[in-house]
């Protein structure tokens, strides 16, 4: 398991931010492993405790809030278009994940 989320985090540690991003298209780059915003309920920064939120989305590539999103219907993508089963796992990881997402992808937000 931690082979896929360790992979995944090195891929998108570049763009990772201390900063919360200013519009939607900065919110769609952030990735949702390892970034200290986005955490799981007990407040720790998602693929980096010893629970297995994320597996098979670090396994399919998912890593970034744009990975999720599907902008067309403005709402977060079914598992099907993620590629992944519709496993008990699968449905609540994404449910985790996507509930700890601070930021509405499809609002531009401001800092002012």
């Amino acid at each position: 398991m931690w082979k896929s989320i360790v992979g995944a985090w090195l891929n998108v540690r570049p763009g990772l931010t201390k900063l919360d991003p200013i519009n939607a298209a900065e919110t769609l780059r952030q990735p949702f492993f390892g970034n200290p915003s986005i955490t799981n309920t007990e407040g720790t920064p998602l693929g980096v405790s010893d629970l297995r939120e994320g597996y098979a989305f670090a396994r399919s590539s998912c890593s970034r809030i744009k990975d999720l999103w599907n902008p067309e219907r403005n709402e977060w993508k079914n598992l099907s278009e993620l590629g992944l089963s519709c496993h008990v796992a699968n449905i609540s990881s994404k449910n985790i994940i996507t509930a700890s997402i601070p930021w509405p992808p499809d609002v531009s937000i401001s800092n002012t």
